[in-house]
């Protein structure tokens, strides 16, 4: 069922990019921490004419020392046929800038200080009554619990992530605590090559996806005075197809709070397959038609580029056949996907 149903989860989450007590909030340092414009800031801004602000330059660049906890929820819905999964993520996170290395590189740690999930599907023995599953960071009970140890492993460890000032992930390490929690009294005799199909699982499907979310991919040359900018990647696509993303980005207006300036982003996200028809030796899978696009809207400190909120929402509408190889069984498919991501600055 999941390995049918779930068909693109992963491109849709980078395009719409990417507790010890039962009360844990985002965890305290001693680093000092930025006097950050947050939501609640913007509601009393000043509008400030957007063609005297000169902007050419955009990135991100915060500062040593600087610290920003976010929350961000991700809700997706996959529908095909009569058939329905949903998931919802919601975690808070703390990120810690470190460094800012020659060349302009960002150095931070990132902790994921609590986790929320949430998964409803159908139950295949009562066609009428879903099977939902949740685990959340705050319950004693769920931490404790072997099953989900898969979850509370990546809680409460600072992952170092490198970043260039256009968003783009440079460098994840610090990754093997967690990866012994996955593994626990095994990790010893595991192979190398699981252990390194973890760590990297960890980096693309936890870390990098993080990133994605929250941070926009930033212009790679000055812009213009449309105040827009393009950006085009090639992402996986259910672990078969390779998938052509275009993103399109422009500053729409600027608000002032006290010297900060912040811009008000627009976004219109696209993707196309690269190439319809694929296979990993077990199954063949053939698309005959595909579409994906959304949009969002996110508030950024234009001096920083730090994000204050973003909201993105990506549509899928996929047609097409999956034939498994050994028996040459075929059936048809056709899935839409709904993907929505916001994301929160924390006070």
């Amino acid at each position: 069922m999941v390995k049918k149903v779930v068909f693109m989860v992963y491109v849709l989450a980078v395009l719409a990019a990417g507790c010890s007590d039962d009360n844990k909030q985002p965890q305290q340092d001693t680093q000092s921490e930025a006097a950050n414009v947050t939501t609640g800031d913007i509601e009393k801004a000043e509008d400030v004419p957007i063609t005297e602000q000169k902007i050419s330059v955009v990135k991100y660049a915060p500062v040593k020392g600087d610290r920003f906890s976010y929350k961000v929820v991700q809700y997706e819905e996959i529908q095909e046929d009569s058939l329905k999964i949903i998931q919802k993520i919601e975690s808070f996170y703390t990120k810690n800038i470190i460094a800012i290395r020659t060349g302009g590189s960002i150095e931070m740690t990132v902790r994921i200080d609590s986790l929320f999930v949430s998964n409803t599907m159908p139950d295949p023995t009562q066609s009428n009554k879903p099977i939902v599953k949740t685990y959340n960071s705050r319950s004693k009970k769920d931490r404790e619990n072997p099953d989900l140890r898969d979850f509370t492993s990546i809680l409460d460890e600072d992952i170092r992530i490198i970043l260039d000032s256009k968003g783009r992930v440079e460098e994840i390490g610090g990754l093997t605590p967690i990866v012994n929690k996955i593994l626990g009294d095994k990790r010893d005799s595991v192979s190398p090559d699981i252990k390194s199909r973890i760590t990297s699982g960890l980096e693309s499907q936890v870390f990098r996806l993080t990133i994605a979310s929250e941070i926009i991919p930033f212009p790679d040359t000055p812009i213009d005075s449309t105040l827009s900018w393009t950006r085009q990647e090639v992402n996986p696509l259910s672990g078969l197809f390779r998938s052509t993303s275009r993103s399109t980005y422009t500053i729409a207006s600027v608000k002032k709070v006290g010297d900060k300036r912040i811009g008000i982003i627009k976004a219109q996200l696209a993707a196309e397959v690269l190439k319809p028809k694929e296979s990993n030796g077990v199954v063949e899978m053939t698309l005959s038609s595909s579409s994906i696009g959304g949009d969002g809207e996110m508030m950024i400190d234009l001096d920083k580029g730090y994000t204050i909120s973003k909201k993105t929402q990506v549509l899928s509408d996929l047609n097409g056949a999956v034939k498994e190889i050994k028996t040459k069984q075929e059936r048809k498919i056709h899935q839409k996907t709904l993907t929505k991501i916001s994301v929160e600055l924390l006070p």
